[in-house]
């Protein structure tokens, strides 16, 4: 496994990395290749990571790259699902108060949300429920006050119990959503949670994870913009508990689908081809496309690689699975040609490939504004 690998993996676990940076036990499974992209911090702090990990026996790294290491990863996994009206990053120069509730703001999300805020901005706070979850009209008065009184209302919410939030979370969800300001809800919790009487209130949402020390900084990262949003979903999310299933064999039209997450920036896909597009069972196949960063912000992009049978002989093989992916960085202005070999096709059939920054669904495309690329492939 690489850093690079590592790294990407870690966004859907903070801890994971966490366990690999301190552990000198596994700097042996780690392939230390020095490309981290082009994202000045982490690759200063990566780098200085890799250099500890062959060089160092015993000794941990010490708190603050560790700590820094886990914030901008975890910041990098979160993931954007809807951002209505561009209301993220709060940078405009309207907004100049912003209220910041929720139960889970105590016990220093607040605080760490607040060292991050761009100076100009003005935050307030209120938790408009007990961290029990019990009713509070004291406290959801207090809640609403502060949203009233502030540009933007930023919501934290979650809980470990189950896919629902409790009432008195969407007590406050649904009274902000009444008061006509841009609001974002960010959503905690370890289990994915049914978005879908949620998603539609709120202008903009993200699916924060598990909350943890480093939740406060990662989010407060993406809301101000320091850090630009890359996370991708390695789960389908649906509209319904009752409606399951994994992308590969999906038979509802999902909330938000596998793969999927937005970007503060656009990227453009072109140029798809395969280096060959007929070949004999096992033969060795490649597909290339380009990538270009045509937004105005840098940052980065997953590009992932699907494959479809076209002949299928049963109902139950997959749509299409996910057979590669590649998480670069590009600057504004920036394409870069990117290069997947395809797993070795041994069943005589017509196959299409899929390229782009997401799967090839018809939901996908929907969300993102954005096609996927496509190339058929005969294998004989």
């Amino acid at each position: 496994m690489t850093i690079n690998n590592l790294a990407l993996a870690a966004t859907f676990d903070a801890s994971l990395l966490e366990m690999a940076l301190t552990a000198p036990a596994m700097r042996d499974s780690f392939d230390i290749d020095g490309d981290f992209g082009e994202d000045p911090y982490l690759n200063d702090v990566m780098n200085r990571t890799a250099a500890h990990a062959l060089n160092s026996s015993v000794q941990p790294l010490d708190d603050d790259t560790s700590a820094g290491i886990i914030r901008h990863v975890s910041a990098a996994g979160l993931v954007l699902l809807r951002n209505q009206k561009n209301v993220l990053p709060l940078s405009s120069s309207l907004i100049r108060t912003v209220a910041v509730i929720g139960p889970l703001t105590v016990n220093g999300m607040f605080r760490d949300i607040k060292m991050i805020a761009p100076e100009h901005l003005r935050l307030q706070n209120a938790p408009g429920c007990p961290p029990d979850n019990s009713f509070s009209d004291e406290l959801l008065a207090a809640a609403l006050s502060a949203a009233v009184r502030s540009d933007a209302v930023v919501l934290c919410l979650g809980t470990e119990d189950g896919m629902y939030l409790p009432a008195p979370q969407l007590a406050l969800l649904e009274a902000v959503s009444m008061l006509g300001k841009p609001a974002i809800a960010a959503v905690f919790g370890t289990y994915p949670h049914a978005l879908a009487n949620i998603h539609k209130k709120m202008d903009s949402l993200i699916l924060a994870w598990e909350h943890t020390r480093h939740s406060g900084a990662a989010l407060g990262h993406i809301l101000f913009g320091q850090v630009n949003p890359s996370g991708r979903l390695p789960v389908t999310l649906p509209r319904a508990p009752d409606e399951t299933g994994t992308y590969l064999f999906a038979r509802y039209d999902p909330l938000y689908p596998f793969g999927y997450g937005l970007s503060y920036t656009h990227f453009t896909y072109g140029d798809f081809k395969l280096s060959a597009n007929r070949i004999t069972a096992g033969q060795p196949v490649s597909a290339e496309c380009v990538v270009e960063n045509t937004g105005t912000l840098a940052g980065h992009e997953t590009v992932q690689l699907y494959l479809r049978r076209e002949s299928r002989s049963s109902a139950d093989l997959p749509r299409w699975r996910l057979c590669g992916f590649q998480r670069i960085f590009l600057k504004k202005g920036e394409s870069r040609a990117v290069r997947f070999e395809l797993p070795p096709l041994s069943e005589i059939s017509r196959y299409v490939v899929y390229a782009g920054g997401h799967q090839p669904d018809a939901r996908s495309v929907w969300l993102t504004e954005t096609p996927v690329l496509s190339a058929f492939l005969e294998v004989i």
